[in-house]
């Protein structure tokens, strides 16, 4: 009887050890987890700086807690888009932001998926280079292409943070003409002319100042030639009179 209330209290063990393992969840490095429970709402992460209420792991109650699992990683927005310069021409505008989620519990109280976050945040990015990029002329702005970028910045930054995202990067990466417009290769092609133009009064000048110094060296070749000539007929002279 003992042996099998003993055998009993074991295998009862056993089974609350087994089902409290397949509860346990131990958080990835690249991960947080927001559990809500019904009395309280953890944020579970490796990282110290994410946690709230939480730590590294935690136990998955199936009908008494939630999760939702949001990627800790640095994630990138590429956005292509057409804009108009200062002088109303169109051009388009390749960019890339690059972000990730600091602040968890309002990162999942802000938006349901990563793909409503792209959608947001393509939004927001679109609005800000059309208002820093009218501004400026198109070679102004591929010329000022940092200053834009720390502009834009700016202008994205606090909507970020509003959501539990922290900025990483932004940068212009590319200027292309639209399908309307030529506008950039217009530009590309004025100045390769202007390069050639340039090219050619530069060599020409540099032969100018060639035929120049050979000009000078000539004459002074002469001026020596004949200033030898002088002293050797001076020499002759002298010598016919002492001779007479």
């Amino acid at each position: 009887m003992i042996l099998l209330t003993i055998g009993i209290i074991v295998g009862v063990i056993i089974i609350v050890c087994f089902v409290l393992l397949s509860l346990y969840r131990i958080v990835n490095p690249s991960e947080a987890h927001v559990v809500v429970g019904p009395t309280k709402k953890m944020v579970c992460s490796p990282d110290a700086k994410i946690q709230k209420n939480g730590g590294s792991w935690y136990f998955m109650i199936p009908f008494i807690r939630t999760t939702r699992i949001l990627s800790t990683l640095v994630q990138e927005l590429v956005v292509t888009q057409e804009t108009i310069e200062e002088g109303q021409a169109r051009y388009n505008v390749k960019s890339s932001v690059k972000y990730r989620t600091t602040d968890v519990g309002k990162a999942s109280e802000t938006f349901i998926s990563d793909d409503e976050l792209k959608k947001m945040l393509e939004e927001v990015v679109r609005s800000a280079v059309r208002a820093i990029t009218v501004r400026y002329d198109v070679v102004t702005a591929r010329a000022k292409k940092l200053q834009i970028e720390q502009d834009i910045r700016k202008e994205i930054t606090d909507d970020l943070g509003g959501w539990g995202q922290e900025l990483v990067n932004f940068q212009l990466v590319d200027f292309k003409d639209t399908i309307d417009s030529t506008i950039i290769t217009d530009i590309s092609k004025r100045r390769e002319i202007e390069i050639k133009a340039q090219t050619r009064e530069q060599n020409a000048e540099k032969i100018k100042q060639a035929k120049i110094k050979e000009a000078e060296a000539d004459e002074k070749a002469q001026e020596e030639k004949s200033k030898e000539i002088k002293k050797l007929v001076n020499i002759n002279n002298k010598e016919t009179r002492q001779l007479q």
